[in-house]
């Protein structure tokens, strides 16, 4: 593991894959997030576990919906300014996950979908953000 980022080095060849593969879209976290999930091939990296994550983060005291990655429970955040991609663990307390979704689920709701998708979307949809 690497003092500086918390990652093994088949970890962090691995982040910095996807930062090579995938556009990254500031403050379009889900796309984002999406798209990562879509880089990846656990063929070309086995024993990582990389998972999509939809919740809240929560920088200043006011939640917003929010999507990130994790590789095998480490955060990743590819989309917020100066933060990204690979997060401290001394900031996971600012992340709320409300569900995880493997690449298989991942590509499951992207094609029922026909386009990214998000948990809080459908909370709008049904009149209520109580859930955040």
């Amino acid at each position: 593991m690497t003092k500086k980022t918390g990652l093994t080095k088949k970890e962090l060849k691995v982040v910095k894959h996807l930062f090579k593969s995938v556009r990254v879209d500031k403050h379009y976290c889900h796309a984002t997030a999406q798209r990562v999930m879509l880089a990846f091939s656990a063929e070309d990296f086995p024993g990582v576990d990389l998972r999509y994550c939809e919740g809240t983060f929560d920088p200043d005291g006011r939640k917003m919906a929010h999507a990130w990655n994790t590789i095998n429970g480490k955060l990743l955040d590819f989309s917020f300014d100066g933060l990204g991609p690979i997060i401290e663990s001394s900031c996971y307390y600012l992340y709320a996950a409300k569900h995880t979704y493997t690449q298989q689920e991942v590509l499951d709701n992207l094609l029922a979908n026909k386009l990214w998708f998000t948990w809080f979307a459908d909370h709008q949809t049904l009149g209520t953000t109580a859930e955040m």
